[in-house]
């Protein structure tokens, strides 16, 4: 693959459809490629705001003369604004070449799984100090996840989404109009 939205393409086709817990994977995939941080790191968790608060921190950290690099997703416009190395966003060429040394690194090792497990991990070590048991509302969730049409269903599904929306809407208003309607006959009574 040559160009960034071949590689692109290439890792939204690899996101499968079966569940595996854990970032054994990763880890694995970690030491083969032999990376050894010697920075600080800093996660950012939750459910709104990680987007400011990574821009804030990057701010801050720059404001007082230390390199940083961001991650951060999804993207606007362009892939690139996910990933920016001291305050630039990261050219095309460097992005190709990190996919592929994962790529060359990560072998016949599938990367890309939905991870529905709650881990806590040392930053300093990259150890997993505690795996909690999966919530129930995670099971909920996942049960309804057919109706989720993020990057899993595609314009079918978006568009069976959007048809039941409108069948909403009609049953609503149908409903209304008929309760108004009752309420007006039995006014004249």
């Amino acid at each position: 693959m040559r160009t960034l939205e071949d590689w692109l393409s290439f890792i939204e086709r690899q996101h499968p459809h079966s569940i595996a817990l854990g970032l054994e994977r990763v880890a694995e995939v970690f030491k083969r490629m032999q990376i050894r941080l010697q920075c600080p790191i800093i996660t950012v968790g939750g459910t709104n705001g990680k987007g400011s608060t990574c821009a804030m921190l990057e701010s801050i950290l720059r404001a007082a003369g230390h390199r940083t690099g961001v991650y951060t997703s999804p993207h606007l416009v362009r892939y690139n604004e996910r990933v920016r190395i001291a305050g630039a966003e990261v050219e095309d060429a460097a992005l190709v070449a990190g996919f592929e040394a994962v790529e060359k690194a990560r072998g016949d090792t599938p990367l890309t799984s939905r991870l529905t497990q709650a881990l806590l991990i040392a930053p300093q070590s990259g150890d997993v100090l505690e795996a909690s048991a999966r919530p129930w509302y995670v099971t909920a969730l996942q049960l309804s996840e057919p109706l989720h049409f993020g990057d899993y269903g595609g314009l079918p599904l978006k568009i069976l989404w959007g048809l039941l929306d409108i069948l909403t809407i009609v049953v609503l208003g149908s409903g209304l109009y008929l309760w108004l309607k009752r309420g007006a006959m039995e006014g004249r009574t």
